[in-house]
């Protein structure tokens, strides 16, 4: 019961580090007309949620052969919380560039984590379980923009401290989860990080070759979807519904793994 538990926690956390990388494209007019900013800076502050979230994968993937997996997850999941403040309290474009790249941060460091995590968590169930996980990943990109939506009553920095907040408590749920859980030692032999790499080049550069092209793509598709579908005479909450079904089409595709 405990391992569901955890699974549950995970779900959470993955949620809210998803929508921390999703948030800022719904944000981009916001962001153009509180800062008096161009499209072009807009968009990098997207960006760097993007190359934050590429940037630690490394360092966090040799950091799994030194430290138990779900002290990295705990520690991504505080970096969020830390992170996602700081860029709710932004009050210049530098300050909100650096809280957007390091909530993506937060987010490369988990998955590289909670991937193998998940896997010895349930080895016989791998399939279902990251389903169950990839969707709650999923549903975060479409909350994004109803959630910024939502925020612009009052103000949109309050969808980056529901964020932290959120993130916080599931952060801190999730540990003392696994310290009352069981937990595997598949992974305590992983001690060898480069000659995983150079055992597995083929694997590795067939995914960069493939999913690197593609997500490169999609990047530039949806951080800007909403000034398109504007540009296009939609109103302004036409083109952020758009948005949401766009990523309300990706859910279907995580029971495919059940």
């Amino acid at each position: 019961m405990g391992r569901y538990r955890l699974l549950g926690s995970l779900c959470g956390l993955v949620f809210f580090l998803n929508l921390a990388r999703i948030v800022f494209a719904p944000l981009v007019a916001v962001f153009i007309a509180e800062f008096g900013i161009g499209e072009a800076t807009a968009g990098l502050i997207v960006t760097l949620a993007w190359v934050g979230s590429a940037s630690l994968r490394l360092p966090a993937g040799w950091l799994l052969t030194r430290v138990p997996r779900h002290h990295v997850i705990i520690v991504s999941g505080a970096l969020l919380t830390v992170s996602a403040a700081g860029a709710g309290s932004a009050t210049t474009v530098r300050q909100l560039m650096v809280g957007a790249f390091f909530m993506g941060s937060a987010s490369g460091v988990y998955f590289v984590a909670a991937n193998p995590f998940l896997s010895e968590l349930f080895p016989e169930r791998i399939g279902r379980v990251m389903g169950i996980h990839g969707a709650a990943n999923q549903v975060a990109a479409v909350v994004a923009a109803p959630l910024v939506v939502i925020s612009l009553w009052v103000d949109w920095r309050l969808a980056l401290w529901a964020i932290a907040v959120g993130s916080a408590g599931v952060t801190i749920y999730t540990g003392l989860t696994a310290r009352r859980t069981p937990l595997p030692t598949a992974g305590a032999a992983d001690r060898k990080l480069l000659g995983g790499a150079f055992a597995e080049w083929r694997i590795i550069l067939t995914a960069l070759g493939i999913a690197g092209v593609a997500v490169f793509v999609w990047q530039g598709v949806f951080n800007f979807y909403e000034l398109y579908m504007q540009s296009r005479g939609l109103s302004e909450a036409a083109a952020s519904s758009m948005l949401t079904i766009l990523f309300a089409a990706g859910i279907p595709a995580f029971f495919c793994r059940w």
